[in-house]
């Protein structure tokens, strides 16, 4: 079983990832929980960002995936 929790705090938020082994032989389960810390940015912001630093056709196609997806295209 794999599950994850996510507290935000400002423009951050700490993200645990929580993995429990369950080998059914055993009455003990083995609990791993990994840890990390991302930035809050929404992807109009990433959009702009990529625009910035010299992307262009950039577009959102909505629909084909649970996460969003950006797609640009490096200009010379």
């Amino acid at each position: 079983m794999i599950w994850q929790v996510r507290d935000f705090e400002g423009d951050r938020y700490n993200l645990s990832m929580y993995f429990v082994e369950d080998n059914m032989r055993d009455s003990a389960a083995q609990t791993h929980v990994m840890r990390s810390q991302y930035y809050v940015i929404s992807p109009n912001s990433v959009l702009a960002l990529m625009g910035e630093v010299g992307f262009g056709e950039l577009e959102r196609p909505d629909d084909v995936f649970f996460q969003p997806v950006l797609v640009g295209r490096k200009c010379a």
